[in-house]
């Protein structure tokens, strides 16, 4: 009987779903090595590519993400996700839009820096009520305020001013306001470097108190539009002490392409208080939902041998953690967490095995712990404050 080679009987696209089966790094750097047939196919052939790219970030691909797809942008993503390490370097998701208002209109406690790690500062919400989202994008304003405050601290150490270790401690818990209550030095570097932030936040201070409606805010930045990142891991930070109504229950999602506040997807969570609350959604919502990668509820866990139980009971928290699962949803859930106990918690997500990315993400605060009786706080009703939620890993820039 004639042989044959059934690499050239088979298409690329059936070679592509044979691969499919396969993990991107097996294809990517073990399979390429097998033969030159091989080496042939996974090096040239676009739906190879475009396979391998879908299951980098989990998520079917559209328009113009195709036209950067080349190998060596694939190699160059791979050497820097498991070579260099970066998957522990912050994603920079700027909080650019959010229906939760800012408390006394001042830009200390508003929502901008959501996803920036900050732990002297937190997000105080005014608007009563309940699911309060937040929506970042990846942009180059990320951390602007806290890289001039790092330059503004260098100029410091380099200086002779009186009191600089306390003008240093200023800066660093307060920023460049109220700096009206410090004496500030004779120095025109130092006033060089302080005018930029001045006059970014007086101009956010304006806005804020020129608005109509006090809610619904939306900050310009600039948007990274040609750049995906890829979520492996997230650091949430949950504070009770001296906040009246810390976050409760909150969801987490990702996309790719649109803005997350108007998805039908978000929407499925308004009501999810509880874990009662998650296992009837997701019974009720099999096909628009993604499988569950790990979760701390023993009977979601148990309903499925493909879950894995994380004991988290004697923690005051359960939680949800999605898998993205090459989804063509654009809009999907990463994460839920209900917090069962009145207690301080910083949560650490591993998402490697998750595949999980997106340009935009967004945090739906679901619910929060009625804490103001406790700090005899008389305001009419509740509002949600959090401290931040951090997420982490490489830019991919196409």
């Amino acid at each position: 009987m004639e042989s044959y080679n059934i690499l050239h009987v088979l298409d690329p696209v059936s070679l592509a779903e044979i691969f499919s089966y396969l993990s991107t790094t097996d294809v990517l750097l073990n399979l390429r090595l097998t033969c030159k047939a091989f080496y042939k196919i996974v090096s040239t052939s676009p739906y190879i590519l475009k396979f391998l790219f879908e299951n980098l970030i989990g998520r079917k691909i559209i328009g113009g993400y195709k036209s950067g797809l080349t190998l060596e942008k694939l190699q160059e993503i791979f050497k820097d996700l498991f070579i260099s390490g970066i998957e522990n370097e912050p994603l920079p998701f700027f909080g650019f839009r959010g229906n939760c208002g800012c408390d006394e209109d001042n830009y200390n406690f508003l929502f901008d820096k959501l996803f920036e790690y900050k732990e002297n500062r937190s997000i105080v919400c005014t608007r009563i009520g309940t699911n309060l989202d937040i929506e970042g994008v990846l942009s180059e304003d990320y951390a602007r305020e806290t890289r001039q405050i790092d330059e503004l601290v260098s100029v410091i150490d380099q200086s002779e001013i009186p009191h600089a270790n306390l003008f240093k401690t200023w800066v660093r818990r307060y920023g460049f306001e109220p700096l009206e209550h410090f004496p500030l030095p004779q120095d025109n570097t130092i006033e060089e470097k302080m005018k930029p932030l001045r006059e970014s936040r007086q101009e956010l201070a304006h806005y804020l108190s020129s608005r109509t409606d006090k809610y619904n805010i939306e900050l310009k930045c600039n948007k990274m539009n040609k750049s995906i990142g890829l979520i492996q891991s997230c650091h949430l930070n949950r504070e009770i002490d001296n906040m009246t109504c810390p976050v409760k229950t909150l969801m987490a999602f990702a996309s790719l392409n649109e803005e997350i506040g108007p998805s039908s997807i978000a929407a499925l969570f308004n009501d999810c208080k509880t874990s009662d609350d998650m296992i009837k959604l997701l019974e009720e919502n099999k096909r628009e939902l993604p499988r569950i990668n790990q979760t701390s509820i023993r009977r979601l866990a148990d309903s499925c041998s493909s879950i894995e139980y994380v004991d988290e009971e004697d923690d005051g928290v359960e939680f949800v953690v999605f898998d993205s699962n090459g989804k063509k949803s654009d809009v999907i859930p990463l994460f839920w967490a209900n917090f069962t106990k009145a207690v301080h918690r910083n949560m650490f997500f591993d998402f490697k095995e998750c595949n999980f990315s997106g340009r935009y993400v967004m945090l739906k605060l679901i619910q929060c712990e009625d804490l103001m009786q406790e700090y005899g706080d008389n305001h009419e009703g509740t509002n949600i404050d959090i401290k931040f939620c951090c997420f982490y890993g490489p830019v991919i820039e196409l």
